[in-house]
């Protein structure tokens, strides 16, 4: 085996489409749908380099572990600290407590490489939205070093001692780990994204790649060609194809995977047209600055996005944002990159610098989680709008359910102070029902009454086989509560505009919804149906803070009625036949969020209506409750 130069033409090719697809797919989603395989392409790459690498000088007898860790120091160290240290400084300026905090306990993982731990564990329900998270993107990085602490003294171990069995070894655990990841997507997704012993497989590809024997007929140009064609194809089928909606990584990574494998593999026994076309110019300008490039990338477009909360960026801000990560990218790799390419690790202590880097930014971290996000940044006004992400209902974790396995008798009831009086009310729905259960409860405390909760993320109250586990659980919920005699009203809502539609379908949304009255009907309890409730479909506390920060009033600004009443007018309507069709009561908590024109962010006491994008606050749900509460 002759292994490969690190820098060869066709591998900085492959590199830069990697993170042009990667750049391309985070500021242009609609552009480049599977963009997100360029971290694939790079777990590839990385593997076939290294082990290329690994198996040459352990052969010759140079392989030193300590050396091979400083190397790994020198590659990553330098570029990576001040794009750390500058996403922390800009996360001080305009970032709340809260995310602040966040943004500091991520900087600590990142600079330990334990970033994708960090992520899966926040990862969850109100887990903020990815793009949100300026310090996301390095995960993978976490997940190749994780990889590189366990793989070189193996592959030492191995070559040593059972060297026939290295290949087979190798190809064995990239089978258990591809295998692990695709088991894993059926219940716990975020695990099998990233977490390294589900996407090892990915870097063992390239492993295999370097340490298989090279075919002779790889010798044949037209067959090299033809290989190097077909890896080049298999990569540009899964950057055009998949989207976020792809079942990721498992097989599905296979094809991108596979792809960068074949013109790696072609690339051992010379060029090829495939290979001369991503080694033109821009392809090696773009690969030279790629890692440079990829570390950049992403905070800039996070905080381009955390400082416009309401709309987005716009085209042009996205493409300068862009254009600033490749100035940054290319400065730091003249600058930065470079020169400590070419240091000594022999004399340069890049092990005690990179430790002393990693302690320094971990107790940075430490400093500005031991005092709560530091909120003495900003005014009581601005603090009290930030804290808005954090008016969900308390009993949110107790009585809201993120599955559907519970039964009647167990679900919560809220309200009277004293034990044991029976709820009256039922608030039935997904996770638009948590907080206006809350808000009804304290209505109805003073009156010594009680109020059940039933709510289930993604969960609507609708019936049909369409809905899977939904059905079921909806199902037996319907023939408990027409067996309870003390419920006497029950509340029926649901976040339709989101998802629901977008999944099973209108039709066949309404005819579960219609399904789930029919039953309802039978049980000779009132039945009031909430229409739509208002989505601000931004980050509410974070813009109504920004807007306070410079000067302007949250409660001018928010989402357009025309906006809300247009997107969700056909669901309304179907609402409006079923409840005149059954009899039952139509309650609009518009009037009780909006004015005349605007949905806006707070109310006239500068309170926040929208803990995150899709869900009212308690603040928000108490307007609501106190308009709906004579109907009950």
């Amino acid at each position: 085996m002759s292994p490969p130069d690190a820098y060869r033409q066709d591998i900085q090719g492959l590199r830069a489409i990697a993170v042009v697809s990667v750049l391309v797919f985070h500021a242009f989603p609609g552009l480049l749908s599977g963009g997100f395989a360029g971290v694939d392409i790079f777990f590839v790459i990385s593997g076939f380099l290294i082990s290329s690498i690994l198996y040459r000088d352990i052969q010759s007898g140079e392989f030193a572990l300590l050396d091979f860790y400083r190397n790994r120091v020198r590659r990553l160290f330098p570029a990576l600290i001040p794009v750390l240290i500058a996403t922390l400084a800009l996360g001080y300026l305009v970032l709340s407590p809260l995310r602040f905090d966040e943004l500091a306990r991520s900087t600590m993982y990142s600079a330990l490489f334990l970033a994708n731990l960090d992520f899966y564990l926040m990862s969850g329900y109100f887990s903020q939205a990815s793009e949100l998270k300026p310090l996301l993107h390095t995960w993978s990085l976490a997940v190749e070093e994780q990889f590189y602490l366990v793989f070189p003294p193996l592959l030492w171990l191995v070559v040593r001692y059972a060297p026939r069995t290295l290949l087979a070894l190798v190809a064995l655990i990239f089978v258990l780990s591809l295998g692990l990841s695709q088991w894993l997507l059926s219940w716990d997704p975020s695990m099998a994204f990233f977490l390294s012993p589900f996407r090892a497989f990915e870097l063992l590809a390239g492993v295999m790649v370097a340490l298989m024997p090279c075919p002779t007929w790889l010798q044949r140009p037209a067959l090299r060609s033809a290989l190097a064609a077909a890896g080049l194809i298999l990569i540009a089928l899964a950057l055009f194809n998949y989207s976020p909606q792809t079942v990721f990584p498992g097989v599905a990574a296979l094809i991108p995977v596979l792809g960068t494998a074949f013109v790696l593999l072609a690339g051992r026994k010379g060029d090829s047209p495939a290979a001369r076309l991503i080694s033109l110019p821009p392809f090696l300008f773009f690969g030279a600055i790629s890692y440079s490039l990829y570390l950049w990338h992403w905070p800039i477009l996070s905080y381009l996005k955390i400082l416009t909360p309401l709309h987005g960026p716009g085209p042009i801000a996205l493409i300068a944002a862009l254009l600033l990560s490749v100035g940054l990218a290319t400065l730091s790799y003249r600058f930065v990159e470079r020169p400590f390419s070419r240091r000594s690790i022999k004399t340069t202590p890049f092990l005690r610098t990179g430790l002393a880097s990693m302690a320094v930014l971990c107790l940075a971290g430490f400093a500005i989680r031991s005092t709560d996000g530091l909120p003495g940044r900003f005014s009581p006004e601005v603090l009290a709008l930030f804290a808005g992400a954090q008016d969900f209902s308390p009993d949110r974790s107790r009585c809201h359910r993120l599955t559907q396995l519970i039964n009647y008798d167990q679900t919560c009831v809220l309200g009277a102070d004293q034990k044991g009086v029976a709820p009256d009310t039922l608030v039935f729905g997904d996770s638009h029902g948590a907080e206006l259960a809350f808000a009804l409860a304290e209505q109805l405390r003073p009156q010594g009454r009680a109020l059940r909760q039933i709510t289930s993320s993604g969960c609507p109250p609708v019936l049909g086989a369409a809905f899977a586990a939904c059905d079921t659980f909806n199902a037996r919920i319907l023939l408990d509560l027409a067996k309870d005699p003390n419920i006497e009203t029950v509340v029926l809502t649901m976040n339709a505009e989101q998802t629901y539609m977008t999944r099973y379908g209108f039709e066949t949304l309404r005819a579960g919804y219609e399904q789930t009255l029919a039953e309802l009907k039978k049980t000779g309890k009132k039945i009031i149906l909430v229409s739509q409730i208002p989505n601000i479909n931004a980050e509410a506390p974070t813009a109504a803070a920004l807007a306070q920060l410079t000067g302007r009033d949250p409660a001018q600004l928010g989402r357009p009625l025309s906006d809300m009443r247009s997107t969700m007018s056909e669901w309304n309507a179907a609402q409006a036949r079923l409840s005149r069709k059954f009899g039952f009561e139509l309650f609009d908590p518009i009037p009780s969020l909006c004015r005349e024109t605007l949905c806006p962010l707070t109310d006239a006491a500068r309170r926040v209506l929208h803990f995150n994008p899709t869900h009212i606050s308690v603040a928000g749900a108490r307007h609501v409750a106190k308009s709906m509460v004579p109907m009950l």
